[in-house]
């Protein structure tokens, strides 16, 4: 598969509101920080056509309550796979408005594996649920920041993004490792920015 960047578009900001909006009526009892994050958070950056939401608990035992009330919502998947190797964090996809998580029933059955190319066409939004004021919370807000206000680096990842899109992935967790070493290094930085501007 070919990942599509597309250049900024100023209607991800206004989808973001939108998500918020929907999460925090369907999460409102817990009240947690809901945040736009990923390229699409950051003017100006071309990025794939998919909004990225972080959400941020007070403490990892609200989890549960957020699996449970998400799952109940035909617009939202829950990647259970995931937590094998991210048990500190839950993420669900939120489908596109029309489609309705009935469709792909029969590919989660065995959620062992990790069925991006069924639900591909039909994502609107990753919504990634971790702890707030965790290092998971922080590296996310920290980097966006740091795009934001650091325009060589957002050059270059635009640069970098732009290569990786002319190449043929297996999925879209292939063409996120492309991107790994430069995430990692600019994230250290970008975390220790951060802190220094919060002093």
């Amino acid at each position: 598969m070919k990942i599509n960047i597309i250049p900024y578009d100023k209607n991800w900001a206004r989808e973001f509101e939108r998500l918020k909006a929907e999460l925090s009526v369907i999460l409102g009892e817990i009240n947690p920080g809901i945040e736009h994050i990923g390229s699409t958070s950051v003017p100006g950056l071309a990025a794939k056509n998919v909004i990225d939401i972080l959400v941020g608990l007070e403490k990892s035992s609200q989890f549960d309550f957020v699996t449970n009330e998400l799952a109940q919502n035909d617009r939202y998947i829950y990647y259970k796979a995931f937590e094998k190797g991210l048990p500190n964090r839950r993420l669900f996809v939120r489908l596109k408005d029309g489609a309705s998580s009935a469709e792909f029933e029969k590919v989660f059955l065995h959620q062992e594996k990790i069925p991006h190319e069924a639900i591909q066409k039909n994502r609107l939004a990753n919504v990634h649920v971790v702890e707030k004021e965790s290092s998971e919370w922080l590296r996310h807000i920290a980097f966006r920041e740091y795009l934001i206000a650091h325009e060589e680096v957002r050059l270059e990842y635009a640069e970098i993004k732009a290569a990786l899109s002319q190449k043929i992935w297996k999925h879209g967790m292939e063409y996120n490792e492309g991107k790994d070493s430069f995430i990692k290094r600019e994230e250290k930085k970008a975390v220790e920015w951060y802190l220094s501007c919060r002093k």
